[in-house]
């Protein structure tokens, strides 16, 4: 007699100041740019923080084995799982639970390298012969899949009747943040958690389906410990391109090495973020912080502006003056500070023009 599951249903700106002053004039460009995001891009052009100790599951193995007359069966299969300690964490649950197949265990590997995480995952499902579908759609997208290994078969439901079921994962940017936690119980959706799915029906996937027992799902957790900073990341962002356009030649060098050394903290936080996940461990105050101290020695970068009296036959008794020229909209040059004199001759006024 053949055993079939009941159908259930599932749940800047730019802005341009032009100063002149006497023989000098100075056009300070301040653009205020956005990042252009892609097609390809990872999560839409977002940007998280997550915990400097977070682990993010590097890898993934199904140990198996089938009760034997002496006995061992769900321990061997444990075992299996770690393959050897290369896959330490195994989840407490039978894939297999009452279908009477062999135990199969799902054990994985953990990293604290973003760039080695695993994102998403997928199951296969096939009817009298081995499931190979790979072509898996992730947001609009189709990342490469890759089968999940085990010490013999790593069909989900080894030695029951019912689907053959494979896990696959991709470590694709596109699909998703890199996960950090997988469970397995009966419930078909865990808060915090998506489910795995089934091919791309977008329905939850049974690992014991069509073979009787419980019913068994996975999920993953790749979203509890991020933190949205878009924000944050794109005032920086902005602050460092402002920075960027302008030219050391124009400003006195102790205004301008006061805005080089907070672009150079900027840059640190811009290129710990500017990575295929677009996430790290800067947290949202550090990055406010570098961004107010790039906006700070903007709005104080000096010039110098010189008065040569001499060019003409007379003399001055102050040559040059420092003036804060920065993001304001005002500067105020204090003409009145200097004279200049030449015999024979006397001063009328002074123009603000070149």
């Amino acid at each position: 007699m053949s055993y079939q599951k009941p159908t259930r249903l599932r749940r800047f700106l730019s802005v341009l100041m032009a100063l002149t002053l006497l023989v000098s004039t100075y056009a300070f460009v301040l653009p205020v740019t956005t990042e252009a995001i892609g097609a390809g891009d990872f999560v839409y052009g977002h940007y998280y923080y997550y915990p400097a100790d977070t682990q993010f599951v590097k890898g993934m193995y199904i140990g198996t084995h089938k009760l034997g007359i002496f006995g061992g069966g769900s321990g061997d299969a444990k075992d299996n799982a770690r393959a050897g300690g290369a896959y330490p964490n195994v989840i407490d649950k039978d894939l297999n639970d009452g279908a009477r197949g062999h135990y199969v265990f799902l054990a994985y590997s953990t990293t604290g390298n973003i760039n080695e995480a695993v994102t998403y995952l997928r199951n296969t499902h096939s009817i009298g012969s081995l499931a190979s579908t790979t072509a898996f759609s992730v947001g609009g997208v189709n990342p490469t899949f890759h089968v999940v290994g085990g010490n013999e078969s790593n069909d989900l439901n080894k030695g029951a009747s019912g689907d053959y079921i494979y896990l696959y994962y991709t470590a694709d940017p596109r699909a998703g943040l890199p996960i950090t936690a997988l469970a397995i119980n009966t419930s078909s959706s865990q808060s915090g958690y998506q489910t795995v799915l089934r091919d791309n029906t977008g329905s939850a996937s049974d690992c014991n389906a069509g073979a009787g027992g419980d019913y068994i799902y996975i999920h993953f957790d790749n979203t509890s410990v991020y933190t949205d900073v878009t924000t944050q990341v794109n005032n920086l962002k902005t602050a460092l391109d402002k920075a960027g356009s302008l030219t050391a030649s124009n400003y006195t060098s102790a205004s301008w090495n006061t805005l080089q050394n907070a672009v150079n903290t900027g840059n640190a936080i811009w290129n710990a973020y500017n990575n295929s996940f677009h996430a790290a461990s800067r947290t949202a105050s550090e990055i406010t912080n570098a961004t107010n101290a790039i906006n700070n020695a903007l709005n104080a970068l000096q010039t110098t502006i010189t008065l040569n009296a001499a060019q003409n036959g007379g003399t001055c008794s102050t040559t040059s003056v420092n003036i804060t020229c920065g993001t304001n909209t005002t500067v105020t040059f204090p003409a009145g500070s200097y004279t200049a004199s030449k015999n024979g001759w006397g001063v009328l006024g002074g123009d603000t023009s070149a």
